[in-house]
């Protein structure tokens, strides 16, 4: 994850990012020292995917990329697929970037959260005013340039009342997938509308009537939460160890936009821990991979996480199809990491996989009442 810039041109209530109005941007000439310490501690596989996110990307100009594309070509290995995905609220599409992402092939993702109505009471500029119709005018633009995208939004309480609404208004976009974040309490975000037990029931509403949806289209859209169930469960029959990507180390490297590096949680970018030295695990400029697990603070924070997955391990009954929670929402939501539950996986993990196991039970038990029923038509008819 590159933080190519910390700005953002909007202000979200939800918003987890302390300094979103601050300009500075990333020094692409610094891929070149990262990649060559990446290659130098034989970090880099196959494929490599390249997101620019924690900041509005598109904030800055379509040649800026062009020029970070070029440098990253150059300096990656000629083994390593390189893709490039760009998380934007589209407000700032213009021309200049759709060439962009045509020439690149740039994968996109846009962050809307529903109709206007919706959308405009968390999604605001910072003079208060609604930020719908100029997300939808970048949309469009997508859409008349037959550039594919996918979409997230941020569920609050409010939206949980609207599945038909939602799944609607995403299908009419013409996205090919849709997640749907919750409102997490992190970094500033203090606070979160998504708590509580009416929550629980009425999110689990909420995705079983999504889940109706997708069943009677079709041509469905294809939604995040069913299609990662899915792997889990998958994985569990297949008996693979289970494993949450943010607790293991260096699989997901965040970048901001001062050439410091992180790892586990991209939410950890910017986030003030004395304790942890913010989270910063060094420069891009100077890191030695080969020696981080031997230093500090990167031991204690590797230490502490792995503490937190053997705790959920030992008390959860969902540890199979979740690996052991992730390790941002435990410091924001517990204070520490080696703590278990939050709020967080109580709606995303258990309450989801519930969902399912209900949705499951719920069309078993219907199969037998139909078949019940075509009995007993059987046998009046057969008297």
């Amino acid at each position: 994850m590159v933080q190519s810039t910390r700005f953002c041109n909007i202000n979200c209530s939800y918003c987890y990012l302390p300094f979103r109005t601050d300009k500075s941007r990333f020094d692409v000439a610094l891929f070149k020292p990262l990649f060559e310490n990446l290659k130098r501690a034989d970090l880099l596989g196959e494929q490599l995917t390249i997101l620019w996110h924690a900041g509005e990307p598109l904030a800055l100009p379509a040649d800026y990329y062009r020029e970070a594309f070029q440098a990253l070509k150059e300096f990656c290995p000629k083994t390593v697929r390189l893709d490039h995905h760009l998380q934007t609220n589209a407000m700032l599409i213009n021309d200049d970037h759709i060439a962009l992402f045509q020439d690149w092939n740039v994968q996109i993702g846009v962050s809307i959260d529903g109709p206007a109505w919706l959308h405009d009471q968390n999604r605001m500029t910072r003079s208060g005013k609604g930020s719908h119709a100029k997300a939808m005018a970048g949309v469009k633009k997508l859409q008349e340039a037959n550039i594919p995208f996918t979409c997230i939004a941020v569920l609050t309480a409010p939206a949980l009342n609207h599945a038909d609404e939602l799944y609607e208004f995403f299908k009419s976009l013409g996205c090919y997938n849709v997640g749907f974040n919750i409102d997490e309490e992190e970094s500033i975000n203090e606070t979160s509308t998504m708590r509580g037990k009416t929550i629980e029931s009425a999110y689990k509403t909420f995705l079983k009537q999504i889940y109706r949806r997708i069943r009677a289209d079709r041509n469905p859209l294809r939604v995040r939460e069913f299609d990662n169930v899915s792997q889990s469960i998958g994985s569990w029959f297949d008996r693979e160890a289970p494993n949450c990507t943010e607790s293991n180390a260096l699989s997901i490297l965040s970048v901001d936009a001062e050439g410091n590096l992180y790892t586990f949680s991209p939410e950890f970018v910017d986030v003030v821990s004395e304790h942890y030295n913010d989270f910063k695990i060094g420069h891009v400029s100077d890191i030695v991979f080969e020696k981080l697990y031997e230093t500090e603070p990167f031991a204690s924070l590797n230490r502490d996480i792995k503490e937190g997955i053997y705790n959920c391990k030992q008390t959860c009954g969902y540890f199979d199809t979740c690996g052991g929670g992730v390790p941002s929402n435990k410091y924001f939501e517990l204070g520490n990491l080696a703590g278990t539950e939050t709020n967080f996986c109580r709606l995303t993990r258990k309450t989801m996989l519930d969902t399912v196991h209900e949705i499951i039970a719920e069309a078993h038990q219907a199969r037998r009442v139909a078949e019940w029923e075509l009995t007993e038509t059987a046998q009046e008819t057969s008297d």
